[in-house]
């Protein structure tokens, strides 16, 4: 009998055998009736294949992962028939169909097909408490900061026992792959990428360009600035001078990025330089006392915590040719400048003070930079990001 290759399958043809390799199953939490499997043959090509949960206890028995087999039957009903174990080395043992840096946000549509992700594993958080929005079921999460060949850097959420499985200390500064994710943008032009059902993670994984993709990032340096750093290109923002920002007050109807090239002429120590946030988010968190006289911290989102993180808030005064304005610029935009995370500077460096500014701080004043920012329905400026930087410019 002829084989068929797994591209030529088309509804409603009649089963043909086909030979192929079982790389990965799941288990969708959408539908407990059903599960998956993820089939690759000769040719490299995949197809999702689903059976149904009455059936899997006989499956577990006669179908093994990474393991190779001739299929006669193929359809959605039970009753698949599977041939004995073929052994066949030339289908492949992995399937990756990995998109670049660059096209993460054409997939960052409803509906848009699932995407497999490479790079280098900049940093790894631990598991993170959260709640679920609807629900209020406890959740967690690990997230996992990749930079590709070309410094930038994207993160990934590995929910539940996606992230579970992954091994920090084995999988930091390694080449790690990561599989059936899905795209969303979380801010203008910065994407993020989110685990799903079907996910795998796979530290040093078996494909042909290892060796050289450990070559190229052999002369990168591991980056200590956090995750979607330098991502928006400059020439998909709206460049504006100061004067018109108050026109340009953001909804979530108008995402629109701006860049705006300007001076750091200011910095308002007074107002504090940093502020202590949340280990798991961005929040802000409240010092309080507990009834056995311990001082923990609270998060709006994730309740107390012995110990809290350190985050940039940076108030300052921008100028242009045409004006200045009050502008905030918050952690990942300072990191950028700096070049050292705040919570080192507060901790490492001992800079405890709020309202004394370190060095590394006030080196910013009289930069200019061409900024990504945002202008808030209340006014205020927040700068998100760094798009290019200038040599400092002196001021009269």
């Amino acid at each position: 009998m002829a084989l068929k290759l797994l591209k030529d399958i088309k509804y409603p043809d009649y089963p043909e055998m086909i030979e192929v390799r079982v790389v990965n199953k799941w288990h969708s939490r959408n539908n407990s009736q059903q599960f998956s499997y993820l089939f690759v043959d000769i040719t490299g090509y995949a197809i999702e294949a689903q059976a149904f949960s009455i059936d899997e206890t006989h499956l577990d028995k006669v179908v093994t992962l990474n393991q190779c087999y001739r299929i006669t039957k193929y359809t959605t009903r039970k009753g698949r028939k599977y041939a004995p174990l073929v052994t066949n080395d030339k289908i492949p043992d992995y399937y990756f169909n990995f998109v670049p840096f660059e096209k993460l946000k054409d997939h960052d549509t409803k509906g848009s097909a699932l995407l497999d992700y490479v790079g280098r594993a900049e940093s790894i958080t631990d598991m993170i408490p959260t709640i679920a929005t609807k629900t209020g079921d406890p959740l967690h999460l690990r997230r996992v900061m990749i930079m590709d060949d070309r410094s930038r850097t994207t993160e990934v959420t590995l929910w539940e026992d996606k992230g579970r499985k992954v091994e920090k200390a084995i999988a930091l500064h390694q080449i790690v792959a990561v599989t059936a994710v899905f795209a969303s943008e979380f801010q203008p032009e910065i994407v993020q990428l989110t685990s799903t059902d079907a996910t795998k993670f796979f530290v040093n994984p078996p494909i042909p360009n290892l060796d050289h993709l450990k070559e190229r990032f052999a002369n990168i340096a591991h980056t200590r600035v956090g995750p979607t750093q330098n991502i928006v290109p400059l020439a998909s923002t709206q460049k504006i001078v100061i004067r018109d920002l108050p026109t340009k007050a953001q909804s979530k109807f108008n995402r629109v990025p701006l860049s705006c090239e300007a001076t750091i002429t200011d910095i308002f120590a007074y107002r504090s330089w940093y502020y202590p946030a949340c280990q798991y988010c961005s929040h802000g968190v409240n010092q309080e006392m507990n009834r056995q006289g311990e001082i923990l911290w609270r998060c709006r989102t994730h309740a107390t915590m012995d110990k809290p993180t350190n985050l940039y808030a940076l108030n300052t005064l921008i100028t242009d040719e045409t004006g200045s304005t009050d502008a905030i610029f918050f952690n990942r935009a300072v990191e950028q400048l700096t070049s050292i995370l705040c919570h080192e500077l507060v901790t490492t460096e001992n800079c405890i003070d709020p309202k004394v500014l370190p060095q590394q701080i006030r080196k910013l004043y009289g930069q200019r930079h061409m900024l990504q920012l945002t202008v808030k329905t209340d006014g205020t400026v927040h700068v998100n990001n760094i798009l290019e930087a200038n040599a400092p410019l002196s001021l009269k």
